[in-house]
């Protein structure tokens, strides 16, 4: 909470300040769990930690760039690419020209994604994310990679973002 000064309260105990720190921070999607060191503040009296938004939205950028990359096609992945762009199920439906029901389906893991689904929003995911890899490169990167993944990664430190 912002006091009348511009300084920070915990919004929990009311301590009068919070503290800079880096923290770890980890988006769970499916069975796949990345964690980051990411700036936050942190209450001194309770412990309470606050992230910016902003760190919230570059932390799932890295976790969607890492599924695109991986080409990971589990429902969860997928799920979790197309909320990263913003794109209503029924428009991803339309993209791939499919009927919105399957898109549903492929998320609730009533069937497995699509894997041609799969790469094409792994795609839409990196091109939004400003890494244009040629398709032809993009889908070659993706043939030796159909083994067994960590379940674990370790994502790169976030820089402070000033809030």
């Amino acid at each position: 909470v912002l006091t009348g000064d511009g300084a920070m309260k915990c919004a929990m105990c009311r301590h009068p300040s919070v503290e800079p720190v880096v923290v770890d921070e980890t988006v769970t999607v499916g069975e796949l769990s990345f964690t980051a060191a990411v700036p936050a503040m942190v209450c001194p009296g309770c412990g309470e930690r606050y992230l910016d938004v902003e760190t919230l939205r570059e932390l799932g950028a890295l976790v969607a760039a890492d599924l695109a990359r991986e080409g990971v096609g589990t429902p969860e992945a997928f799920r979790y690419m197309r909320k990263r762009l913003r794109l209503p199920a029924k428009e991803l439906a339309a993209l791939l020209l499919v009927t919105p029901e399957a898109v549903s389906r492929w998320e609730h893991g009533v069937h497995q994604p699509d894997p041609k689904a799969v790469r094409l929003l792994g795609a839409m995911v990196l091109e939004s994310l400003g890494e244009r890899p040629g398709l032809l490169d993009y889908l070659r990167s993706l043939e030796g990679r159909r083994g067994e993944r960590e379940r674990e990664r370790r994502l790169p430190a976030l820089a402070a973002t000033g809030g």
